[in-house]
C-alpha cells in the first residue's frame, strides 16, 4: 500500500504499466480490425514477433530506428498477405491458419536473427527511440510524467486507438469493414468485394499489431531474442474481447 502514498513510487509504476500495455495495445487495435471484417486473427503472435525481428534487422542494417519501424511494419504486413490467402482465398480454417503463421513466424525469426545478426543477436545493442517530453503537458503532476513523457511509438499508440475509432464508426470504409464482417452478402449486393475488404483489413491488422514488436526492440529493450513476443498476441486477444470490440474499450 505504500506505493499508493508515495508519489514517486506510483509515478514509475504507472508510466511502467503504460510501456508494457503499448504492444498489447497495438496488438489488440490490429486484432480488432481483422474481426471486425469477419476474419478471427489468432497471428497477432506471429505479427508481433515478425514486427520485433523485422525491426531489429532494419535497425541493424540501415542504423536507424525508423528503418527498424518500416521493416517491422513490412513483416507485419506479410504475415497479413498470408493469413489472407489461406484464410479469405482459399477458405482455410482461419484458426487452423492463424496457428501455422505463429509457427512459421517463430522458426523464420529464430533463423534470421541468427543468420543476420550472428550468434551474438541477443548482445546486439539496437539504436531505437528515447522518451520525448510533451511540453507543457509532461509538467501535469502524476499523469503528466505517466502519460505524456514516453517514446514515440506510444504517442503513435494514442493516435492510432482514437484513428482505429473514428475510421471504424465515422467513414465509408469503416461501414464497408464492419458489413463484411456482420452482413458480407449486404456488401456484395453493394457491388463491393468482401474478399477485397477483408484482404485490406487483414494486412492493415497484422501490420499494426507488428508495431507492437518494434515498440518491444526499439523502445523497450534496444535487442531481439527469440520468442519475445511471450504470449503478447494472445493476450491481445483477451484484451480486445474484453474491450467488446471497441478501440477505447
Amino acid at each position: 500500500m505504500d506505493i499508493l502514498f508515495d508519489l514517486r513510487m506510483l509515478t514509475d509504476f504507472l508510466g511502467t504499466t503504460v510501456r508494457l500495455a503499448v504492444p498489447i495495445i497495438f496488438g489488440s487495435v490490429g486484432g480488432l480490425i481483422s474481426e471486425r471484417s469477419g476474419v478471427f486473427n489468432i497471428a497477432l503472435e506471429g505479427s508481433i514477433l515478425g514486427g520485433a525481428v523485422g525491426a531489429a534487422l532494419g535497425a541493424f542494417l540501415t542504423g536507424s530506428p525508423h528503418g527498424g519501424l518500416v521493416m517491422g511494419i513490412c513483416a507485419g504486413a506479410f504475415a497479413g498477405i498470408l493469413l489472407a490467402v489461406l484464410g479469405v482465398s482459399l477458405g482455410i480454417n482461419q484458426i487452423v491458419a492463424g496457428i501455422a503463421i505463429n509457427v512459421l513466424v517463430l522458426g523464420l525469426t529464430s533463423f534470421l536473427s541468427r543468420a543476420l545478426l550472428g550468434q551474438g543477436a541477443t548482445s546486439q545493442a539496437l539504436p531505437g527511440y528515447k522518451p520525448i517530453a510533451i511540453w507543457g503537458l509532461s509538467k501535469i503532476p502524476i499523469l503528466g510524467t505517466v502519460l505524456f513523457n514516453q517514446d514515440p511509438l506510444t504517442y503513435v499508440m494514442y493516435v492510432t486507438v482514437a484513428l482505429t475509432w473514428w475510421v471504424l464508426f465515422r467513414t465509408p470504409w469503416g461501414m464497408n469493414i464492419r458489413a463484411a464482417g456482420q452482413f458480407p452478402a449486404a456488401v456484395d449486393t453493394a457491388g463491393i468485394s468482401v474478399a477485397k475488404v477483408r484482404y485490406a483489413a487483414v494486412i492493415a491488422s497484422c501490420s499494426i499489431a507488428s508495431i507492437g514488436g518494434c515498440c518491444l526492440v526499439l523502445s523497450q529493450v534496444y535487442i531481439f531474442t527469440e520468442h519475445m513476443s511471450a504470449g503478447r498476441g494472445f493476450i491481445s486477444l483477451a484484451a480486445l474481447i474484453l474491450g467488446r470490440w471497441n478501440p477505447p474499450g
